[in-house]
């Protein structure tokens, strides 16, 4: 038992070294040769459910990206939807993000999530989606990094990116932010990189023509891993998964 113990522990540990390698690989700044202008434009899809702790402060990264040409979709499920106030007076503050708020009757579907995207999907202006959730908090370079990673090579079909944890002030929260931080983001640059995709649904940035084309939000209604069964959906239609080098906070309570 001892011996077993100690190679589970060994190659754990192998693992995390490797991957924390692939960590330091993937998260190098890419150059700024592109202006920002040229980049092509995005929606961000925000999918709601109440209200947490720092929504604000999650939310509001998002109005003061650097990408020249970006909307910010919200979806609720529920017109008093405690989210609701907090978003509309960030909408008044940043009048010059277009943002809004839809309220909508989800699709039939077991995924929440998936739900809610699907009954937003439809509001997106531009082809290049990017889903984020609402506990995700962002530096202003995020959405033009990412952008500009799927921009880079006409093969790229989904970018996602690596998480660090945030937050936390009580033992449950501080060790689901070293997991996210130590084991998640290892786990998922190293199988990525070498081309066996692992995506973080946090944040996803794809084709919406692409995807549907793929099958789509319908194809995984009933997933619970859904962002797992989409990086695999690019994968196997033959193109890149590919990690933007911008590492986001999981904001945790």
């Amino acid at each position: 038992m001892n011996s077993l113990s100690l190679f589970v522990t060994s190659l754990t540990t192998g693992w995390i070294v490797l991957g924390a390698g692939a960590v330091a690989l993937t998260t190098k700044k890419s150059g700024s040769d592109e202006e920002l202008g040229a980049l092509p434009p995005v929606t961000v899809l925000k999918p709601l459910c109440g209200a947490d702790p720092s929504l604000r402060e999650n939310v509001e990264s998002f109005f003061v990206q650097d990408h020249p040409r970006y909307e910010i979709v919200f979806g609720v499920e529920r017109a008093d939807d405690a989210a609701i106030p907090i978003v509309e007076a960030l909408i008044a503050a940043h009048p010059e993000v277009r943002a809004r708020v839809v309220v909508h009757v989800p699709p039939r579907g077991e995924n929440p999530k998936v739900r809610n995207l699907r009954g937003m999907l439809p509001h997106a202006s531009h082809d290049l989606v990017l889903v984020s959730d609402s506990n995700v908090r962002a530096p202003r370079s995020y959405l033009s990094e990412a952008v500009r990673a799927m921009a880079a090579d006409p093969d790229v079909g989904l970018v996602t990116n690596l998480f660090a944890g945030a937050g936390g002030g009580t033992i449950g929260g501080d060790c689901e932010g070293g997991q996210r931080t130590g084991g998640g983001a290892p786990g998922v640059a190293l199988p990525t990189m070498l081309g066996d995709a692992l995506v973080i649904g946090k944040s996803m940035l794809f084709s919406r023509a692409l995807f549907e084309s793929l099958g789509g939000f319908a194809r995984v209604a009933d997933v619970l891993a859904e962002d797992f069964v989409i990086g695999k959906m690019f994968q196997h239609a033959g193109y890149r998964v590919v990690i933007a080098p911008t590492v986001l906070e999981n904001v945790v309570g």
